[in-house]
Parts: C-alpha cells; sequence; structure tokens
C-alpha cells in the first residue's frame, strides 16, 4: 500500500467517525421533532373543522419557523463536521476528490433530514387533509418549501465552499490568459486542440483563479446527465451540472464534440434562459449568478476528422455560443513540466515525422508526462522500452514503429553537422529502445 493510500486509509477512517457524529445530531433532530409531533397531535385532538386550520395561519408559520431553527442549528453542526473532515484531508488529496466526497456527504444528511419533516408532517395531517382539496395543496406547498428553501441554506452554505488558490509558481498553458479573459468577460470559451494538451487542467487551474468551484462532464449522451434524475423513491439525483448551476462554478463541458444533439439542447436552453427546469422540482431553478461554462473538444464542431473519427458536428446556435480558443501543444510548458531533455527531443521529433508522413498517432502532454512518471515512480518495473510502447506507441504495429524510426533517422541526416552528436537521435536511449521494439512486435 503507497503512502498516498495508507493516508487516504487513515482519513476514509475518520471520515466515518465524523460521520457516526452527524447520525448523532440528526438523533437529537428526531427527538425535537417527535416533540413536535406531540405538540401537533394536541391540536389535532381539538377536532376543528378544516376552515378553521385553513385559517391558523399564524399555528403553520410558527410550526415552520421551529423547523427552520432546527435546519439552522442543524447547518452548524454539519458545518463543523465538514471543518474537521477538511483538517484531516492531506496536502496530496486534490480539490475534485474533496469535492466529490463532499457532495456525497451534503446529498446523504440532507436526504435524511428531509424525510424525517417530511414524515412528520405528512403523519400528523394526512388522515386531516385528505377530503380537503385546498388544505392538501397548502401542505404540499409547505413541504416544497422545506424541501427545496431550507435544506438548501444547509446545502449552499457559502462557508462549505473552499477553493485551493492558484499559486503564482503555477506553471500555465500559453492561451491561458485568453481563457480567464473570456470567463472573467462572462463569455463561454471552446478550447480545441488534440488530446492530452492539458485542457482539463488549465480549467481547474482558471476555477481556483476565480475562486469558483470546479464541476465537470464528458461526452455527455442523455439529458439526464446534465439535469440528474428521480430515483425510485422520488428522490432527486444531482449531477455535476446542476450544482454548478445552482450554488455557482466553473462547468466544463469536455468533448462536447462527442456529445449528442440533445444534450446540447439542454445546455444552451439552461445558458440562454437563465432558469432551467429540473426533475422534482415544481419550480424552475434559478442560474447562479456565478454559474461559468467552458466547452473542450478535439475538432472545431464540423464533425469527424482522421484522428477523431468518433466526433459530431455541431449546430449553429451552439457554436455560436461558444468563443473558439487553440488549444496546441505548448513546448514551453512541456518544458517546464518535464526535466528529460531526451524524452522532450524524442517526442518532439515524432511529432514532426508525424506530421510530414500523415502517420494517425497522438503524442500529447500526458502521454509525455506518464511516460517519465512510470519509468521514475515504478521501482523498476519498467524498461524505457516498456514505458515507450505502452504509452506512446499503444497498439501500434511493426510497419508502423518502421516509418517513425525511418522518420527520426531522416531528421539526423538534415542536422548532421549543424549540432553536437549528442543531440541526435541516433544517441538519444528513448530512439535507442524505440528500435528494440521492432523485432518484439508483428
Amino acid at each position: 500500500m503507497s503512502k498516498l493510500e495508507k493516508n487516504l486509509s487513515k482519513d476514509l477512517q475518520d471520515l466515518q467517525r465524523e460521520l457516526s457524529s452527524v447520525q448523532s445530531e440528526l438523533n437529537d433532530m428526531r427527538d425535537v421533532l417527535d416533540a413536535l409531533k406531540k405538540e401537533i397531535a394536541v391540536i389535532n385532538a381539538q377536532k376543528v373543522d378544516s376552515e378553521t386550520l385553513l385559517n391558523k395561519e399564524k399555528d403553520l408559520s410558527a410550526y415552520v419557523s421551529r423547523l427552520e431553527g432546527i435546519i439552522s442549528g442543524y447547518a452548524v453542526s454539519f458545518n463543523n463536521t465538514l471543518s474537521s473532515y477538511r483538517a484531516a484531508l492531506k496536502d496530496e488529496v486534490k480539490i475534485m476528490s474533496s469535492a466529490a466526497l463532499e457532495s456525497n456527504i451534503v446529498s446523504t444528511v440532507v436526504g435524511k433530514a428531509t424525510d424525517l419533516m417530511i414524515d412528520t408532517i405528512q403523519s400528523n395531517y394526512d388522515e386531516k387533509i385528505t377530503s380537503d382539496e385546498a388544505l392538501s395543496k397548502s401542505l404540499e406547498q409547505v413541504i416544497e418549501i422545506l424541501k427545496h428553501d431550507l435544506i438548501a441554506k444547509v446545502y449552499e452554505k457559502e462557508d462549505l465552499v473552499t477553493v485551493k488558490p492558484l499559486r503564482g509558481d503555477e506553471y500555465t498553458h500559453e492561451a491561458f490568459p485568453k481563457l480567464l479573459g473570456c470567463l472573467k468577460a462572462g463569455i463561454i470559451p471552446m478550447l480545441v486542440g488534440p488530446a492530452g494538451t492539458g485542457k482539463s487542467t488549465a480549467v481547474e487551474q482558471a476555477a481556483r483563479a476565480l475562486n469558483l468551484r470546479f464541476y465537470t462532464a464528458n461526452r455527455v449522451q442523455n439529458a439526464f446527465e446534465l439535469t440528474g434524475y428521480t430515483d425510485a423513491v422520488g428522490k432527486y439525483v444531482p449531477t455535476q451540472f446542476y450544482e454548478a448551476y445552482r450554488k455557482g462554478g466553473i462547468f466544463f463541458f469536455d468533448e462536447v464534440d462527442s456529445s449528442t444533439p440533445e444534450a446540447l439542447v439542454t445546455i444552451n436552453t439552461a445558458v440562454s434562459q437563465g432558469y432551467m427546469a429540473f426533475p422534482g422540482f415544481t419550480t424552475p431553478v434559478q442560474m447562479h449568478k456565478d454559474f461559468k461554462m467552458v466547452a473542450a473538444g478535439n475538432t472545431y464542431g464540423n464533425g469527424a476528422s482522421r484522428e477523431y473519427c468518433g466526433r459530431n458536428a455541431l449546430d449553429a446556435a451552439t457554436l455560436d455560443r461558444f468563443m473558439v480558443i487553440e488549444w496546441n501543444y505548448d513546448y514551453t510548458l512541456e518544458k517546464n513540466l518535464i526535466d528529460d531533455a531526451f524524452l522532450l527531443s524524442f517526442c518532439w521529433g515524432l511529432r514532426d515525422v508525424i506530421q510530414s508522413s500523415r502517420i494517425h498517432i497522438i503524442i500529447s502532454t500526458r502521454g509525455i508526462l506518464a511516460t517519465l512518471t512510470v519509468l521514475r515512480q515504478s521501482d523498476g518495473a519498467f524498461t524505457v522500452a516498456d514505458a515507450v510502447r505502452g504509452n506512446l506507441f499503444e497498439g501500434l504495429g511493426k510497419d508502423t514503429v518502421t516509418k517513425l524510426i525511418g522518420g527520426l533517422d531522416a531528421l539526423d541526416k538534415q542536422n548532421a553537422g549543424k549540432i553536437h552528436s549528442s543531440y541526435l537521435y541516433s544517441a538519444n536511449p528513448y530512439y535507442i529502445a524505440t528500435k528494440t521494439l521492432i523485432s518484439v512486435l508483428k
């Protein structure tokens, strides 16, 4: 078990203890609601008619205020629990992991609190109001308020938001200022470029630069992946899009050119109207003032290409909403992130060969980083040839690799006498390792 896994294991144990504490708070809340139930039973015992009940707005308002007070106390308890959890997290755990775990905790405890309140109200009033349509509707409205307004105060408390700030010494992509500029101006940017150029990382960095939460979804095939759905017992199951839309934050819609038209229409409607109908809600949800969106794709929305054959064409309404930013490989960023000159020279040379020979493979920043990481952190489990084959040449046959080696040889001939011999590909350990692959490939 790695050090990070041990730390995570300990953090999860601490989290379990904190959840037990939350359960204790829920039990206390149940006792308070039981006391309220007895008070309501006394009112019911008076056997007043429906008209009198309708006139007891002051009593009903007081009851709702009592519940609101319970929720306020519960919010404080929950926030203390969450603060303790955050304190236990190690620096190695990224913001996304923390956000995902936090979301699960919030959904669980808020769901339990909602059930307790609704059960208490319905168990006391159902029999008396079933024959009175007006009173029944009034009760439904009260339940809706409790479920979607009071609970939302816990779910959306601003002090639950913790964003790791962008450090001044972090390396960013050369087009990062354009991305940040679009977001500040309220324009939806669409990052277009090859796979593995750091688009996701850049959007997460932009969220931290703007002190906003980061949410993401990719290759959306159905509208419910954005809007959420109600489960078998009628509970709303939220999505990353819902949370960003209602609470504020940057929603990163990755692989937008692989998503279905249905999903794109849903996004267009939500952004253009400023409100959205979500399942289980009787009224539309208003778009948060701090909701921002970034789209990304490998094509310009004109359909499939040789390298990206599974891409769809985007309709004019969708394209018109985006500000396209070209997001290509940033060689300066790669040089800052990857301190292996031989690996960089080898991969940059491969890109030149690929472009001139029209071989359909991708040498991405992500792939280069993965190659370096596996060589340095796998305790010698991988040879250079293993790392190159697994991260850069996955699935390639003998003929293709031979063409790539031939292309590098041609580059060496062009540079012979112009640069020091140690910088030629023939002296590069990655080139030498790749040549050994030819004998084992088919």
